[in-house]
């Protein structure tokens, strides 16, 4: 685990090593009803988290910020977008644009899996730096997904993992037939892009709509992305044949 990284990658009769993972963890808003239909509010939201020290804090430093979906060595991927800056006056002042000088308070979930608990309790203080209030349970995943599917939340745990082909996160998070939508967001050029892309053979072409869909996103706030997954590993110096290079380039289908 994470955990163990420091105390492993010091022991000499192991190899260690840290490579990317296709996972972006995130969360989601609710775009349909309560506050954070407003961007101003998500924006705020989203300032008001210091990513770099939640990877810090609970990731042992193994994550990489994210500025939207896809991983930044994913080819659909655009980099020209930059993580959300961490910023508490920014935040207070949108807050106070959007009718909360005061704060206000939102609601949501998350899983009750251990390190989902550790995220959960440091977004929670981040967020009431700037006067926001999250009242959030913690869930088993089938009381999760009815909080999901009923759309009772305002901010909750989200993000994908096992990003192979961009369309399948897209169409899941952000096309109205998608199966993690449930009529919480509905960004006409998002859909727009999210559709050509599934038709479009060129991957030229293709990438290109990736990257100006995952523009849109962004430049809407449509979620507030955390950061890419990276995963240590470590082996005894015994065993040979691990290919650090493959597993980079390849990822979780490598080692499998």
């Amino acid at each position: 685990s994470k955990s163990q990284y420091q105390e492993a990658k010091n022991d000499k009769n192991l190899a260690v090593y840290v490579s990317p993972v296709n996972h972006v963890r995130a969360m989601r808003f609710n775009l349909a009803k309560g506050p954070c239909k407003d961007i101003r509010v998500r924006q705020a939201i989203s300032h008001a988290i210091d990513r770099r020290a939640l990877i810090a804090g609970t990731e042992f430093g193994l994550g990489r910020i994210a500025s939207c979906m896809y991983p930044e060595d994913h080819w659909a991927h655009n980099p020209n977008l930059k993580p959300v800056s961490y910023d508490l006056e920014l935040s207070k002042k949108l807050l106070a644009e959007a009718g909360y000088p005061n704060g206000l308070t939102v609601k949501g979930y998350m899983y009750n899996t251990p390190i989902a608990m550790n995220w959960t309790e440091a977004i929670k203080h981040m967020l009431a730096q700037v006067g926001i209030t999250w009242q959030v349970d913690s869930l088993d995943p089938v009381a999760a997904s009815d909080r999901m599917k009923n759309l009772e939340y305002d901010f909750a745990g989200g993000g994908w993992v096992w990003i192979w082909d961009p369309d399948l996160m897209a169409t899941g998070l952000y096309d109205p037939n998608g199966g993690f939508n449930y009529g919480r967001s509905h960004n006409e050029k998002a859909i727009a892009l999210i559709r050509a892309g599934r038709k479009e053979l060129n991957l030229a072409k293709r990438q290109k709509i990736y990257w100006e869909l995952e523009k849109v996103l962004y430049d809407n706030y449509e979620d507030a992305w955390l950061f890419w997954e990276m995963w240590p590993v470590a082996y005894s110096k015994n065993v040979r044949g691990y290919n650090y290079k493959m597993v980079v380039r390849h990822k979780e289908i490598w080692s499998w």
